[in-house]
């Protein structure tokens, strides 16, 4: 599945201490969801390089119908032209 990053929110800390990092993404359909990420788990590795609001990425899955597995092997599709231009999939 393909999706869009929307929004990249600051970190925060889990009940049980980790650090983690909320990303919001729009799928194709309109739909939004979102994952969180913390450095600390082996997924990272997936994610650190293409971690930019507008970057399209695919080979994602869902979790449930509002999560993305953070542990997809997610790879960049395509980055914005412009950064100021977000109107992907609109």
């Amino acid at each position: 599945m393909l999706a869009v990053i929307t929004k990249i929110l600051p970190t925060k800390q889990s009940r049980n201490g980790n650090i983690y990092q909320r990303i919001e993404f729009k799928l194709r359909n309109g739909q939004w969801v979102k994952t969180d990420l913390c450095q600390d788990y082996h997924n990272w590795k997936y994610w650190k390089d293409i971690l930019q609001i507008g970057n399209i990425l695919g080979q994602l899955e869902l979790k449930d119908n509002q999560t993305i597995d953070a542990d997809s092997h997610c790879v960049l599709m395509e980055r914005p032209k412009q950064q100021t231009n977000l109107k992907l999939w609109t």
